[in-house]
């Protein structure tokens, strides 16, 4: 098999989902601290301030940080444009140097069809129909944050004038930013070129191997008609997985779990692999084989430290 990197999801979201009176931080870090522990390449956890409630993302890795020495931290995603850029630029700095240079900043624009998605951004100050424009904004001004001083801009949505944030990253020139694109194999050229020129690396999700081959192909040819190379752009796959000997019963829980944590369906087919073991070695081979290098794992299941073990058992020594 490729060698590939593989992180786990821990559950920010998923705890409010099993227990949403009581539920259990303690139970995340314990998570994290054995997905470190079983030598996984990293630790990520999700993104919304109202659409999906969850722990808050940043506040996570900071904890997360505290406990692990070795694992990579990542957001997937971050809707950055919620926040305000030199604040954000402050906290993801501050947060590279706690945990000593392992940061990695997935961020995506956001929205989408249902009103919990929307209104989230308005309940954050922010235009939607703006999102775009906010989202690129913020992070050309995190960037300059994160290694310039004495920097002065006027925007319509802020202004800086001689500002410095301190500290600066650990990473230079900062953290890698992972910018999402391309669910359900869909991008536009213009989302593409947001990719290259802004991103470290490129995440997707709801798509197909062929799909993923064929988007990522793109970037690489408009990075090289950019000036960058195309190799140094990360690909990663956001992916959900239930392990199960029975398809059938993997699917129903797989289902229900991302029914609850979305509020709604709309996946079709396309969230996944749900069964046994070795159709999830054989899908997670298809991706590397297009040139995925990186996966992002969330589990679709109440039993978030079993399908772990099992993972680790059963699909994770394939890609070891």
């Amino acid at each position: 098999m490729g060698r590939v990197k593989i992180g786990v999801l821990v559950p920010t979201r998923g705890e409010l989902i099993r227990s949403p009176e009581h539920p259990s931080f303690d139970n995340i870090l314990r998570m994290a601290e054995a997905i470190e522990g079983e030598g996984y390449h990293s630790i990520w956890v999700g993104d919304s301030v109202t659409a999906k409630p969850r722990f808050e993302a940043l506040t996570t890795l900071g904890a997360i940080a505290a406990r692990t020495r070795r694992a990579m931290l990542g957001t997937s995603v971050l809707l950055s444009g919620l926040r305000n850029p030199v604040v954000l630029g402050h906290q993801v700095a501050t947060l590279d140097v706690i945990s000593k240079g392992r940061i990695i900043l997935g961020v995506g624009v956001g929205g989408g069809e249902a009103k919990n998605l929307i209104t989230e951004f308005p309940a954050s100050g922010v235009d939607y129909a703006k999102r775009a424009e906010i989202f690129e904004l913020g992070l050309e001004t995190m960037k300059k944050v994160w290694t310039k001083d004495n920097i002065s801009m006027k925007t319509p949505y802020f202004e800086l004038d001689g500002i410095s944030v301190e500290p600066k990253p650990v990473q230079k020139p900062h953290p890698p930013i992972w910018i999402a694109g391309a669910h359900f194999g869909q991008a536009g050229e213009k989302q593409l070129a947001r990719i290259v020129r802004l991103g470290d690396g490129f995440v997707s999700t709801l798509i197909t191997p062929e799909e993923y081959g064929k988007t990522l192909g793109r970037i690489r040819e408009m990075a090289k008609g950019m000036g960058r190379k195309p190799s140094a752009i990360r690909a990663c796959l956001y992916m959900s997985v239930n392990l199960n000997a029975s398809q059938a019963a993997a699917s129903k829980e797989g289902n229900k779990f991302l029914a609850e944590y979305y509020g709604y369906t709309f996946w079709g087919d396309r969230w996944g692999p749900f069964g046994p073991a070795s159709g999830l070695v054989d899908y997670l081979q298809r991706f590397a084989d297009v040139g995925v290098d990186t996966f992002v794992v969330r589990f679709a299941s109440r039993d978030q430290d079993g399908q772990l073990s099992q993972f680790t058992r059963e699909v994770f020594p394939s890609f070891k």
